[in-house]
């Protein structure tokens, strides 16, 4: 019997910094997943709060 962990997030993060430092692509896997994490964090962000388009106001307001 194998007990598998799953890499979490601040594993990914600093797999992902490793690899830039070192000047290397960084692994399918570890993108395919922060890939999955930015989804699930995108809808939380919009469960939360809603749509709000900011550029739009902030665009405006630069313009005065």
């Amino acid at each position: 019997m194998t007990t598998e962990t799953l890499p979490t997030l601040e594993d990914d993060i600093k797999a992902v910094t490793e690899a830039f430092l070192a000047g290397r692509p960084m692994p399918p896997e570890v993108e395919a997943r922060l890939d999955e994490h930015a989804v699930e964090f995108r809808k939380r962000i919009f469960e939360q709060n809603g749509y709000f388009h900011f550029a739009v106001p902030f665009t405006r307001e630069t313009r005065v």
